[in-house]
C-alpha cells in the first residue's frame, strides 16, 4: 500500500454514480475516502503540490485509501490528468463509471443549472452548444483512451451503474479489484440524486462559496456543525425543482448519433453490448 496516497481513484464519469460508489465503499471499515469526496487534485489543484494532497489521507495506516473526482475524466476541457496520476501513483487502481449517456447528459445539464454554471434560460441544446464538454464527458471510451496511454487494462475497471442497481452481487468485483478482502456486506444505495435538488437563487451563491459558512452549514461532501446537507438550507429559500428538459425525437436521434461511435468502441473494449443495454438499437 502507498503511504498517504490513494490505492484507488474513482475517475468519473460525472453524474454516472460516482458519489454512490464512493459512499458504498466508504462504509467498509478497511477503506478510507476523505469527507470532501471530490478533491480534484490532479485536475483543478495540481499547482498546490503533493503535500497539500497528502493532507487528505491518514499516514501510517493499514487502510485502503481512495478518492473520487469526476473532473479526472473531463478531457479535453482538462488535460494532462492521466499523466499526472501516473507520475504520482503509477500502480493505482482506477474505477470508471458509465451510465446511459443520454441519461447522464440530462443529469449533468440539470446539475449545471443547479450550480448556476449555465444561464437558467438555456435549453439542453443551447447548453451543449455553449459547452461541448457536456457531450465529451459522456464519450466513455474517448475518456478511457486517455488513461490507456499510461495505464494497463488491468488497472482500469469499468462499472455500469445500471448493472450495479440490478445485481446485488455486482459490488463484490469492485472490492476484489481494489484489494479488499472479506468486505462487510451492505446494500448499494443511490446518493446525491439530482431530482432532490432545487434551484439556488443567485443571491445565495456567495454562501456556497464561503468556506466559513460551508463549514457551519455543511455540504454534500463535508460534515457540518448545524446540519449535514447544505442544500436543505437552500430549500428554505427555494422550492422550485430543477426542470427536466423536453427532448424531441429529432434531437434524441441527434444525440444517439453523437454517442453511437463511442458506444461501439466501448462495447468492443468491454466485450459488452452497450448499444443493446442502453437501447440505442431501438431508436
Amino acid at each position: 500500500m502507498f503511504n498517504s496516497l490513494p490505492n484507488f481513484l474513482i475517475i468519473g464519469s460525472e453524474k454516472a454514480g460516482t458519489t454512490s460508489i464512493a459512499s458504498t465503499l466508504n462504509r467498509q471499515n478497511s477503506i478510507f475516502i476523505p469527507k470532501i469526496k471530490e478533491i480534484h487534485y490532479f485536475s483543478h489543484h495540481w499547482e498546490k503540490g503533493l503535500d497539500w494532497y497528502k493532507k487528505y489521507f491518514p499516514k501510517n495506516n493499514n487502510l485502503i485509501l481512495g478518492e473520487a473526482s469526476p473532473s479526472y475524466s473531463d478531457y479535453p476541457l482538462i488535460n494532462k490528468v492521466p499523466k499526472r496520476i501516473y507520475e504520482t501513483i503509477p500502480h493505482v487502481r482506477l474505477l470508471y463509471v458509465v451510465r446511459n449517456p443520454i441519461d447522464r447528459l440530462i443529469s449533468q445539464y440539470r446539475h449545471c443549472l443547479y450550480r448556476n454554471w449555465i444561464p437558467k434560460h438555456f435549453t439542453l441544446e443551447e447548453a451543449i452548444e455553449n459547452s461541448p464538454q457536456l457531450i465529451d464527458s459522456g464519450k466513455y471510451y474517448f475518456q478511457i483512451q486517455q488513461y490507456l496511454k499510461y495505464f494497463s487494462n488491468k488497472q482500469i475497471k469499468v462499472l455500469c451503474i445500471e448493472d450495479m442497481l440490478k445485481d446485488p452481487e455486482y459490488f463484490g468485483s469492485v472490492y476484489e479489484f481494489i484489494g479488499l478482502k472479506n468486505p462487510n456486506k451492505g446494500k448499494f444505495v443511490v446518493n446525491n440524486e439530482t431530482d432532490q435538488k432545487v434551484i439556488v437563487p443567485k443571491y445565495l451563491e456567495f454562501a456556497r462559496k464561503n468556506n466559513i459558512l460551508r463549514t457551519m452549514l455543511g455540504t454534500y461532501h463535508r460534515e457540518g456543525l448545524l446540519i449535514n446537507r447544505y442544500y436543505n438550507v437552500m430549500k428554505l429559500f427555494s422550492r422550485k425543482k430543477i426542470p427536466h428538459p423536453v427532448i424531441s425525437n429529432k434531437f434524441k436521434e441527434k444525440l444517439i448519433n453523437m454517442y453511437l461511435p463511442d458506444i461501439k468502441m466501448l462495447s468492443e473494449y468491454q466485450k459488452t453490448d452497450y448499444i443493446k443495454k442502453w437501447r440505442f438499437d431501438n431508436k
